[in-house]
């Protein structure tokens, strides 16, 4: 009689089979979750996609306000143009009729003033001449001021060194008052 021996080879052979064969549940699994992630996008991606479709067109509503504004602000204005244009001719044939008159009063100011220039020349001259004339007196008074003020000097520094002298003690009192009256606090 025969006995057929199992041996560990044929065994381990046979399992690799069956592992090779078929997959186990888990990686099917895995490749079903998977497949499902490819063919249909999150909720959260779609949701955003639509949310932006809606202020699309929110903003395309408002650009059409916008539009219809500028066009009712153009078309006022194309209907007032030609009263703006009158009005704008008003003003320049107004200007053109005063300009003449303030071309007349400037020319008047001038011919007054040319009439008169020998006049304000002969003032300007006496003024000067006035000044030419006093400048020694003038000279005088100022070298008496310098003279008085030179004379006057030693008195001048004398109240001023005695003002310092007066801050300065009474800086000195104060700061001492105040070191004193810390103290006792």
């Amino acid at each position: 009689m025969l006995k057929t021996v199992q041996t560990p080879f044929s065994h381990k052979y046979y399992k690799s089979l069956e592992t090779f064969s078929t997959p186990p549940m888990n990686i099917s699994h895995k490749n079903n979750k998977s497949f499902k992630k490819f063919s249909t996008p999150p909720m959260n991606i779609s949701h955003k996609y639509y949310k932006s479709l809606k202020i699309q067109h929110a903003t395309y509503e408002h650009l059409l306000q916008i539009l219809q504004v500028a066009q009712e602000i153009q078309h006022a204005t194309y209907e007032h143009l030609p009263q703006i244009i009158q009005v704008v001719q008003e003003i320049q044939h107004a200007t053109y009729e005063h300009l003449q008159q303030i071309l007349q009063v400037a020319q008047e100011i001038q011919h007054a003033t040319y009439e008169h220039l020998p006049q304000i020349l002969q003032v300007v001259q006496e003024f000067q001449h006035a000044t030419y004339e006093n400048l020694p007196q003038i000279q005088q008074v100022v070298q008496e001021i310098q003279h008085a003020t030179y004379e006057h000097l030693p008195q001048i520094l004398q109240v001023v060194q005695e003002i310092q002298h007066a801050t300065y003690e009474h800086l000195t009192n104060t700061t001492s008052h105040s070191r004193n009256s810390a103290r006792h606090l």
